[in-house]
């Protein structure tokens, strides 16, 4: 059986629709956070630095997906 990787850019934007998900699912009130921090958050919990992903491709992923 093969293994399967994905790119950094592919982890975060996974990760950061999900914190996104759920910080929708619990909305407080107001405009909730902008895409660039559900990315750099997601960066964070995966320990990578700003330099191992294209933080703006991401939020154009996360933006192209919600629509």
């Amino acid at each position: 059986m093969a293994r399967k990787q994905v790119t950094n850019n592919h982890a975060v934007f996974r990760l950061a629709q999900a914190l996104k998900r759920y910080d929708d699912s619990n909305p407080d009130v107001g405009m909730g956070p902008s895409y660039g921090y559900f990315v750099e958050q997601a960066g964070r919990e995966l320990l990578l630095s700003t330099a191992d992903y294209d933080g703006r491709h991401v939020e154009d992923l996360m933006k192209a997906a919600a629509r």
